[in-house]
């Protein structure tokens, strides 16, 4: 081809572009390449993230965990679709919760106030947050809780008891949640973010 090169290296490397050899090897995947500039590309493109979900918005740092993510969270057929915008959804109360968004709709009144939400949850939240609807106190240190299981979870700070323990690599919790987080985490490379 008539190009010139001042260092033999350099034209070593060039050469390989004229043959069929691809001795760069991807290093995270089985995919060979001509030259170290073609593997780069390929590995910002398919292994250096963020890659985010389509579906949810988490982000992975790589394509493979991506994948994984998609298959055991969003895997299950898409059966039941919204006929005013079309988002498909896998259960049917899943899309009876979606359509409120379109509708307006808030069946979860409050009965102290008035104030009407679309989710159980924000319901929950508004008693908490509003109304000061904290029924289960700690005897160690007096915190207030709204639901008995997170009081039940709260003690545990207090007796150290670390009841919930990764199966990778065996570090243990005294929280279910902060197990899942560390897992999602460490052991499939997703970025989670903790409130």
């Amino acid at each position: 081809c008539k190009k010139s090169f001042t260092r033999r290296p350099h034209l070593e490397e060039h050469m390989i572009l004229h043959s069929q050899d691809k001795p760069f090897k991807c290093t995270y995947c089985e995919e060979h390449f001509k030259s170290r500039f073609a593997r780069l590309k390929h590995q910002e493109k398919f292994h250096l993230g963020p890659f985010p979900c389509d579906i949810c918005g988490r982000q992975f740092n790589d394509t493979g965990n991506l994948k994984r993510h998609i298959e055991c969270t969003h895997g299950g057929k898409r059966k039941w679709t919204c006929f005013i915008c079309g988002k498909s959804v896998r259960e049917r109360t899943t899309l009876k919760e979606h359509l409120r968004i379109h509708s307006g709709e808030k069946p979860h009144l409050c009965s102290i106030c008035g104030q009407s939400f679309r989710h159980g949850s924000s319901y929950r939240l508004h008693l908490r947050v509003h109304h000061d609807d904290k029924r289960y106190e700690c005897e160690e240190c007096g915190k207030t809780f709204i639901r008995h299981d997170h009081l039940t979870k709260h003690k545990k700070i207090h007796s150290g008891e670390k009841a919930h323990q990764c199966e990778e690599c065996g570090k243990c919790f005294g929280r279910r949640d902060h197990l899942t987080v560390h897992y999602k985490s460490v052991h499939l490379g997703e970025k989670v973010w903790r409130s």
